[in-house]
């Protein structure tokens, strides 16, 4: 894992094509971030993706409050 500091209005690139911008940073530590890719680009948070593929070799839910 690579890990990096980077202030409000600052970027990061990816592999030429990514662009990843830390647009703000809220009073409780969480981070808002930008992401320009192209479109054959899937992008998606962590949890969205670890519950696509539970739907998808399980064809259900592991956790119904994930969908809240």
């Amino acid at each position: 894992m690579l890990v990096l500091r980077r202030h409000v209005g600052q970027s990061v690139v990816i592999d030429g094509t990514t662009t990843v911008t830390v647009l703000k940073v809220r009073q409780d530590g969480s981070v808002v971030l930008g992401i320009t890719a192209p479109g054959h680009i899937t992008v998606n948070r962590l949890e969205v993706e670890q519950r696509d593929q539970t739907r998808a070799t399980t064809g259900r839910e592991s956790n119904p409050q994930e969908c809240a």
